[in-house]
């Protein structure tokens, strides 16, 4: 959207040869995108952010002009921040006997704490993303000092992403080893990974990310082939 409106003209006085014209311009910048994870939670990123330009114009009586101009981007001055991660509500362990009901317990605990760790890193990400959106409406609008502010926040989200994975994958172990020590294998054939997939792939198809946009940073990860779900817990 972009509009413009010539907002002041006048001479300096009566006997002026150059006159200055004042005109605004605005426009806006939308980004919008929806995506879900593993464990079903679902988020929705709709951003709109505005700009401004306002070029004041002297023309002289010989005709030449001189422009001034001045920029703002509204909405890109706000460090994004996480969300706060929701606990999970998981199954209880009452049903179980007692040797069942020590693992369980103890696998519980451990589940509940993974699930809060992968919720809170796809915040980072989601905080990540949005700081995307304003970097990229800041510098639609020529905002120098928005652009750079987004730069800073992405940053410091970025080594928030990096502990918060570093923390997934601490856990991750964690149930990886109980599991193994229970002589439970978690593994998927290439089948079942070829539909794992497919399903990916639908819900990102509304975005418009195309397995063609994903193969140079994840194509060994679109190959079908059979997966150890235990050892993905710890290299999330």
């Amino acid at each position: 959207m972009l509009a413009a409106t010539v907002l002041l003209a006048f001479a300096a006085s009566a006997t002026a040869t150059t006159r200055t014209y004042t005109a605004q311009h605005s426009g806006s910048y939308s980004l919008k995108s929806e995506s879900s994870d593993g464990l079903g939670d679902f988020s929705k990123l709709n951003q709109t952010f505005t700009w401004t330009e306002r070029v004041y114009t002297e023309v002289t009586s010989s005709g030449r002009m001189t422009s001034t101009r001045t920029l703002k981007a509204q909405g890109t001055l706000t460090a994004a921040r996480p969300a706060a991660a929701r606990a999970a509500k998981l199954p209880s362990c009452t049903r179980y006997g007692t040797t069942s009901l020590r693992f369980c317990r103890a696998l519980r605990a451990d589940d509940a704490l993974l699930v809060l760790a992968a919720r809170h890193t796809a915040a980072v990400a989601k905080a990540l993303q949005t700081t995307v959106g304003r970097a990229t409406g800041a510098q639609a609008a020529g905002d120098r000092s928005a652009m750079a502010l987004q730069a800073a926040t992405a940053k410091r989200l970025s080594a928030q992403f990096r502990r918060a994975l570093h923390d997934q994958a601490t856990i991750g172990r964690r149930i990886a080893t109980r599991l193994r020590a229970a002589n439970l294998r978690l593994r998927l054939t290439t089948e079942q990974s070829a539909t794992a997939i497919q399903i990916l792939l639908a819900r990102l198809a509304p975005d418009a990310i195309t397995a063609t946009e994903l193969a140079p940073v994840a194509a060994s990860a679109l190959r079908p082939s059979p997966v150890d779900l235990l050892e993905r817990l710890a290299h999330p």
